[in-house]
């Protein structure tokens, strides 16, 4: 009698995704060890099994991850929901004097707000400062400054923009 003929692909299946031997394959289908180890070396199914496998806890790591971000993304939500009803029972008891509220306390609760919607919580201004006649010659700045005093003794101290921008030198 021939001898049965062997799905190769349903072996390889059950190789690359669990974790069976060639020994396993040849108890379970029939098929001689070495026909089977053959095979799978020729069509590579050791590296096929570990790209399954890498594939396969890539798969679990991005589960995991999209899970995890799902209930932050809850969490976020519930925060802000909570905080936005603390606000409302906070504002009902300041119009109906129950509360009296001073400025650290509103102040914390904003930014508390402001945190949980991804705000900036803090803010930090810069000022610049330049020298409006940098690069002026003493002279020219003599000049604006005594048509400023002029002007501003005539009373007419708006005026001064006018001539000094239209003057060149």
């Amino acid at each position: 009698m021939p001898p049965a003929k062997v799905d190769y692909r349903l072996l390889e299946r059950e190789y690359v995704t669990t974790e069976v031997t060639y020994r396993d394959l040849e108890a379970r289908y029939g098929v001689a060890f070495s026909a089977v180890a053959r095979y799978g070396r020729n069509h590579d199914w050791p590296r096929k099994r570990e790209e399954y496998r890498r594939q396969a806890l890539a798969d679990g790591v991005n589960l995991a991850l999209e899970r995890l971000a799902e209930q932050a993304a809850d969490i976020r939500i519930e925060a802000v929901t909570a905080m936005r009803a603390t606000l409302y029972e906070y504002m009902d008891g300041i119009k109906n004097h129950r509360v009296s509220v001073g400025t650290k306390e509103a102040v914390a609760a904003i930014q508390t707000l402001q945190l949980l919607l991804g705000e900036p919580t803090e803010r930090k201004e810069t000022t610049v400062v330049t020298d409006p006649f940098e690069g002026a010659r003493p002279a020219e700045i003599r000049e604006l400054l005594a048509l400023a005093r002029a002007q501003l003794v005539e009373g007419t101290a708006e005026e001064v923009r006018a001539p000094a921008a239209g003057k060149t030198h």
